[in-house]
C-alpha cells in the first residue's frame, strides 16, 4: 500500500511533455489556418497569402493533436482520482478547467472579435468585398460560440462522464469493472489494441461530416463529437490502471510514428476527394479516408508517446518550463495572433514568412507576459495548481560553449524540485 501511495506520487515527465506539446501544436494550427489555399470553416479570418503546404499541415495536426491531448487527460484524470478520489478530481478539474472557461470566455472573445475586425479591415480585398467572400464558407455561427476553449467544456464534460462510471462501476458493477480492465489489459499484451480502437475511432468517424474529427464550439456539442473524442479520454483512463505496462510503447516507437505518417497520405487523398465532390457514407472513398485516418491518428498516438517515454523520462527544467506556461499560452494566443496576421496583412511577402513572423511573435511576447506577470501570480497558481517562482530554466551545455550562470541554473533546478508531484 505505501509502494502504491508513493507512485501516486510520481511525476510523468514524458506525459507532460507529450501534453504540452499538443497544446502548443494548437497555436500552431491556428496560426497556419488563415494561409490555407482553401479556406476553413470556423477560422474567422483569412489571407490574401496562401500556402498549399499550410492546408497539408492543418489536416495533419487536426489529425492526431486533439485525439493525443485527450489520452493524455484521461490519464491525469485518473491519476487525479488515485490521489484523491472522484469528488477531488471534480473539485481539481471545475477550478482548473471550468472557471478559466468562465472567467475568460467574457474577456477572450471580445479580443478576439476585435483583432478579427482588425485583421479584415487590414486585408488588401477588404473595401472591394473580395475578402469577406472566404469567410461566407463558415458553418452554423453557434459553432464558433466558445471559440478555441471549447475543448474546456468538452473536456469537463469527460470528467463528469468518467466519475459517474467509476462511481457505478465500482459500487454496482465490479464485476464488469474487472472484465473492462482484463478486456484492455489483454488488448495492451497481445498488441491488438493498435487494431480495436483504430476500428472503434473509424466507427465514430463514419457519421463525421467530413471524413475526420468535426468540431463544435457549442455549449451542446454533438454526440459523434463527444463520442470521437471520449474514445480517447477513455483509453487513457484505462491506461492508468496498466501504467506498469507503459514499456509497451518503447518497442518500435520509431516505427510506429513513420507508419502514422505514411497512414496519412491516403488520408490526406481521401479528404481532398470528399471535399471536392459529394459523398455518401459508405462510398469506397469515405471508407478509406475514415480507416486510413483512424490508423494514422492510433499509430502516431503510440508512437509519439513511446518517443516521449524514451527520452523524456527525467526532469528537464526548459520542458517542465514550457509545460507550465503551455496553458496560459494555448489560452491567451487567439486574439495576439489574429492582431499580428492583421498587421501583416498588406504586406505581399510569402505566406511562410508571415506565419513564422507571427507564431514566434505571439509566442514571444506571451512567454515573457506568463514570466514576469503570470507565472507567480494568483492568475498562475489558478491554471498551473500552484504559484512558481519567477527563475528562468537553465539551458542545456553544448560542449563546444562555456556557459555562465551556475547560480542561475542552481535555481531554477531548486525550484523544479521544490514544485514537487505531477502537474495536473
Amino acid at each position: 500500500m505505501a509502494a502504491e501511495q508513493d507512485a501516486l506520487k510520481d511525476r510523468y515527465h514524458a506525459f507532460d511533455a507529450l501534453r504540452a506539446a499538443m497544446v502548443l501544436l494548437g497555436i500552431v494550427l491556428h496560426a497556419a489556418c488563415c494561409y490555407t489555399v482553401v479556406p476553413i470553416p470556423m477560422v474567422p479570418y483569412h489571407d490574401a497569402t496562401t500556402n498549399s503546404l499550410f492546408d497539408w499541415m492543418c489536416r495533419f495536426l487536426h489529425a492526431f493533436r486533439l485525439p493525443t491531448f485527450f489520452v493524455m487527460a484521461g490519464f491525469f484524470a485518473a491519476l487525479l482520482t488515485a490521489r484523491t478520489g472522484p469528488v477531488g478530481m471534480l473539485r481539481n478539474r471545475w477550478r482548473r478547467l471550468m472557471m478559466p472557461l468562465i472567467i475568460g470566455w467574457p474577456i477572450l472573445v471580445p479580443l478576439i472579435i476585435l483583432a478579427v475586425v482588425f485583421a479584415w479591415q487590414r486585408h488588401p480585398g477588404f473595401h472591394s468585398g473580395e475578402a469577406l467572400s472566404a469567410a461566407s464558407n463558415g458553418q452554423d455561427e453557434r459553432d464558433g460560440f466558445l471559440a478555441h476553449l471549447w475543448f474546456l467544456y468538452d473536456l469537463f464534460l469527460f470528467c463528469l462522464v468518467a466519475t459517474t462510471s467509476h462511481y457505478l462501476l465500482n459500487r454496482f458493477l465490479p464485476h464488469l469493472r474487472g472484465l473492462i480492465a482484463k478486456a484492455f489489459r489483454d488488448a495492451l499484451n497481445r498488441g491488438t489494441v493498435l487494431l480495436a480502437f483504430p476500428l472503434a475511432t473509424a466507427v465514430t468517424l463514419y457519421p463525421m461530416h467530413t471524413g475526420t474529427f468535426d468540431t463544435s464550439a457549442w455549449l451542446l456539442p454533438p454526440i459523434r463529437i463527444l463520442a470521437a473524442y471520449g474514445a480517447f479520454f477513455g483509453f487513457g483512463w484505462l491506461l492508468f490502471g496498466e501504467r506498469d505496462r507503459l514499456g509497451m510503447f518503447l518497442k518500435g516507437a520509431p516505427l510506429r510514428t513513420a507508419a502514422g505518417c505514411l497512414l496519412f497520405l491516403p488520408h490526406q487523398a481521401g479528404l481532398l476527394t470528399l471535399q471536392s465532390q459529394p459523398f455518401q457514407p459508405g462510398d469506397a472513398i469515405h471508407l478509406m479516408t475514415v480507416l486510413s485516418g483512424s490508423m494514422a491518428c492510433w499509430w502516431l498516438i503510440f508512437g509519439l508517446t513511446g518517443l516521449c517515454l524514451a527520452h523524456f523520462t527525467g526532469p528537464r527544467p526548459w520542458i517542465r518550463y514550457l509545460t507550465d506556461a503551455s496553458y496560459w499560452l494555448y489560452l491567451t494566443h487567439l486574439p495576439l495572433v489574429l492582431f499580428f496576421q492583421g498587421i501583416l496583412a498588406p504586406l505581399r511577402i510569402p505566406a511562410i514568412l508571415k506565419f513564422s513572423t507571427v507564431v514566434s511573435a505571439a509566442i514571444g511576447l506571451l512567454i515573457l507576459l506568463y514570466h514576469y506577470r503570470i507565472r507567480d501570480s494568483h492568475l498562475g497558481e489558478c491554471l498551473s495548481g500552484r504559484r512558481y517562482p519567477r527563475v528562468w530554466p537553465s539551458v542545456p551545455r553544448c560542449p563546444w560553449i562555456r556557459l555562465s550562470g551556475q547560480d542561475q541554473e542552481s535555481k531554477s533546478n531548486q525550484a523544479v524540485q521544490r514544485t514537487g508531484a505531477s502537474r495536473l
